[in-house]
């Protein structure tokens, strides 16, 4: 999100701290019906497509807007 260019001093902070405190999100999966497969926060490793690249969605066949739900079975 770019900041509008009417957006207070504090909010212009807020927005440049994104890099800083993005890597420090966590996600809570439950059904992983919102929570992007390969570019969320969410494996212990890291982002998916960070530490895995391009060919691991090729490799997998699923699409690139894939959900964590599409490779849950059996809640696992």
């Amino acid at each position: 999100m770019p900041c509008p260019s009417i957006c207070s001093w504090s909010f212009r902070k807020l927005l440049g701290l994104r890099d800083l405190v993005r890597d420090r999100f966590r996600y809570v999966v439950g059904k992983g019906t919102s929570i992007s497969l390969w570019n969320d926060l969410w494996h212990p490793v890291g982002r998916l497509i960070d530490v895995y690249g391009e060919r691991m969605i090729y490799d997998s066949g699923l699409s690139r807007q894939a959900k964590v739900a599409e490779v849950i079975s059996e809640g696992s």
